[in-house]
């Protein structure tokens, strides 16, 4: 009882000294981690939307290949969030994300052998693959938040302000796909009434993007910008009547390269 005792009070100490030696991140620390933290975002969605069209192709193994590869990126940019942010109060919000990462890992993985052995998808399964995708990346979105609260700059806001624009792309791709690559009523989901429809999105993310070309100064970030637009007039009509006709190739194809333009359009 004794050597219990003594080892919570010598943790209680190492916590207090690393909360006292805690340091606001400076702008550059601020804007790498951001930046980690949106990519596995992306990456998160990437892999539950591979999995979707993974599912629909008879195990198709160049989508598998893709689901690995997100996998794969999420699991690397993890460890640079945790070493980037090793020194600062935000560890425990890493460490809540990690957990998350690692129980939507384990059902993804779940349910690609499913499918891989028995040629359909367990629905049950696929739901719950759902939710853990969704709470990794609400984990992720509370990450970023805290980031971005403890440095005030207007390089952070505009990075958030791009990076959000991305995440909605992402974010529709993945539930035009769930819809789109299932005969029965596959959805991309939150439980409760908070869930926004495709159509609602997508008026919200037209609104963001001419934000972002109305601010932007920068010619050939502009330029990228406008190709971007240029891509979502071609798929917005899909994603407003996501009922009908379904084109889910266009809308991943489109998607993917409108998310490249807003990261490169950032990064100048």
């Amino acid at each position: 009882m004794q050597i219990r005792q003594i080892i919570h009070t010598a943790a209680a100490i190492a916590l207090s000294a690393m909360t006292l030696n805690v340091q606001a991140l400076e702008k550059d620390q601020a804007l790498g981690a951001m930046e980690k933290v949106y990519e596995a975002t992306i990456n998160s969605y990437y892999s539950i939307n591979g999995f979707y069209n993974f599912s629909a192709n008879q195990a198709d193994k160049e989508q598998q290949q893709e689901v690995q590869f997100a996998v794969g990126s999420v699991e690397d940019l993890m460890i640079d969030i945790a070493g980037a942010l090793s020194d600062s109060d935000l560890i425990s919000q890493v460490d809540a994300a990690r957990d998350a990462w690692l129980t939507y890992e384990d059902s993804l993985s779940e349910n690609i052998e499913v499918v891989n052995d028995t040629g359909y998808t367990d629905l049950r399964l696929v739901g719950e693959l759902a939710n853990y995708n969704i709470s990794f990346n609400d984990a992720l979105n509370i990450l970023y938040k805290s980031i971005a609260e403890q440095t005030a700059s207007d390089d952070v806001s505009k990075e958030n302000e791009s990076h959000n624009a991305a995440k909605m792309v992402a974010l529709m791709m993945t539930k035009y796909s769930a819809r789109s690559t299932s005969t029965v009523s596959q959805v991309y989901s939150r439980e409760d009434e908070s869930d926004i429809t495709l159509d609602v999105l997508a008026k919200d993310f037209d609104g963001t993007l001419n934000g972002l070309l109305s601010e932007q100064g920068n010619p050939e970030a502009a330029k990228l910008l406008d190709s971007a637009k240029t891509k979502w007039e071609f798929i917005q009509p899909s994603l407003v009547n996501y009922n009908e006709n379904r084109v889910n190739f266009i809308v991943n194809l489109y998607s993917k390269k409108i998310i490249e333009n807003l990261q490169l359009a950032s990064r100048i």
